[in-house]
């Protein structure tokens, strides 16, 4: 766009006012006699809570302040392959995310921050490097594109490379896949909860094995306080899972244009298959909802679809549209 950094803090934080605007229109609205029984908001002042303490007051949709790739401000498509990222050094992918987020970090309007569509894990570290230097008091998740049913787009496993990657970042409330296939999506989120939940037993018996060792040795210091532990995710701090992919349409490069598939079913069709992936997701699938060429409609319908599936859960989280 040729903007200036001044210009793009600028951009940034009018889309935050915008963002709250509409918020404030919404909750108005809502609170007019008859306006909605508050299941169609959300139910997130206990489930949701523990993915994101911000979220204490019912019925008050969330605002998350999206933050793309880097290979986005380059306009060559480079962001669905993350191939800029062999040719940067670390401080330079710190240093864009750096001004994106800093002018919208201490906005008490913003409750979250969503790293999206990150294609590489390179960049990945690079992101959650800033988050443990800056310590943002808002959580975040970080979500991936991908290009198959195990790999982000720059070829990295999603469940066996990123996801223990990312796991002791205590700034990173959840991971997640974003801007991928439909078809995609069960075994990437299935993977992806069971390395989690390997992830958290190994946390258990080193947390185990490390209590022992202190009362061996006659030491009550708090865990907490020994630095060899002090990152690791233990129990409810687990990472949980979000997942939006995108309608199913294929997208052609050379045109540069969305083309029809045989995936890309509408509304009902997509909503579907969303039964699938909460149950691939277990019980750590937070964020459920749809990236490109999605609509309205979309989320309508996989609510819809979700509302009577027994034990999913899901019905208590936020579903990004």
């Amino acid at each position: 766009m040729g903007l200036s950094s001044v210009e793009a803090a600028a951009c940034s934080r009018r889309a935050v006012d915008l963002a709250a605007s509409a918020r404030e229109q919404f909750c108005s609205e809502q609170a007019q006699p008859g306006k909605g029984d508050g299941d169609e908001v959300q139910g997130l002042a206990s489930s949701q809570a523990r993915l994101l303490p911000c979220a204490t007051k019912p019925r008050q949709p969330l605002i998350a302040f999206s933050c793309g790739p880097f290979g986005a401000s380059l306009g060559d498509g480079s962001e669905y392959s993350g191939s800029y990222a062999d040719h940067m050094n670390e401080s330079e992918l710190v240093q864009h995310h750096r001004q994106v987020i800093e002018p919208i970090l201490d906005d008490p309007r913003v409750d979250m921050l969503c790293f999206e569509t990150i294609p590489s894990l390179k960049e990945a570290l690079a992101i959650t490097h800033l988050l443990e230097e800056l310590r943002p008091a808002k959580p975040a998740w970080m979500s991936f594109s991908c290009k198959d049913g195990k790999s982000i787009c720059h070829g990295e496993l999603f469940a066996e490379e990123v996801v223990p990657a990312l796991w002791p970042c205590a700034h990173l409330a959840a991971v997640g896949i974003n801007c991928v296939r439909p078809p995609f999506v069960p075994q990437l989120l299935q993977e992806a909860h069971a390395k989690i939940q390997q992830l958290q037993q190994q946390d258990v018996e080193a947390r185990q094995g490390q209590e022992c060792v202190q009362q061996g040795q006659g030491h009550n210091n708090s865990l907490s306080g020994n630095s060899s532990f002090g990152s690791r995710r233990r129990g409810a701090e687990a990472l949980a899972l979000v997942c939006y992919p995108n309608s199913g349409e294929g997208w052609d490069d050379e045109k540069r244009a969305w083309v029809e598939s045989p995936e890309a079913a509408g509304p009902q069709h997509f909503a579907a298959q969303a039964r699938a992936w909460v149950a691939a997701g277990g019980g750590v699938l937070r964020i459920l909802g749809g990236c490109c060429r999605t609509t309205p409609a979309h989320i309508r319908c996989m609510r819809d679809a979700l509302a009577g599936m027994e034990g999913s859960g899901i019905g208590n989280h936020r579903l990004q549209g």
